[in-house]
Parts: C-alpha cells; sequence; structure tokens
C-alpha cells in the first residue's frame, strides 16, 4: 500500500497508468472492498503537475475517466509543443 501512496507520474503517462493498474490489481487481491474513490484520488494525486489541475478540476467519477481526461491533456501539452508548419 505505501508503493501505491506514494506512486507520481515522472516519465510518460503510460508508464504512470501501467504502474498504477498493476498496484491497484494487488491491491484489490488484498482488499476488495477498497473504494473507487480511493484509487481515483490516488490516480489524480500522482498525475504531473503539468496535467493534475486540469484533470482535477472535472468532477470525475471514475478512473477510467481521469484516465482520459489526463491523456486528452497530455495529448495538448504535446501539441503545444510541437512547431508549426
Amino acid at each position: 500500500m505505501e508503493e501505491f501512496n506514494k506512486l507520481a507520474q515522472f516519465g510518460s503517462l503510460d508508464d504512470y497508468i501501467a504502474k498504477f493498474e498493476e498496484l491497484k490489481a494487488l491491491l484489490l487481491l488484498r482488499n476488495p472492498t477498497m473504494p473507487d474513490s480511493y484509487f481515483l484520488e490516488n490516480f489524480i494525486g500522482g498525475l504531473s503537475d503539468a496535467v493534475k489541475p486540469i484533470v482535477r478540476s472535472f468532477k470525475h467519477v471514475s478512473v477510467s475517466e481521469a484516465i482520459e481526461h489526463a491523456r486528452q491533456q497530455e495529448e495538448s501539452i504535446q501539441a503545444l509543443k510541437v512547431p508549426p508548419d
């Protein structure tokens, strides 16, 4: 549980999501009654500083919704970094 609570995005969003899902599955094996709100809050809390505020501004009800918004925000950030043709 400690590793899960300290999980943060330092690299790619895909790497963060993969590690999050892996640790989430392990936690659910040990405690299948853990609420979705716990996982949602931890997912958003571990996002990078560039993505977290936008994702947090939406009132998500599931981790999958938060993941989708995080992907959209990350795409927007990447698009801003690409010089126009």
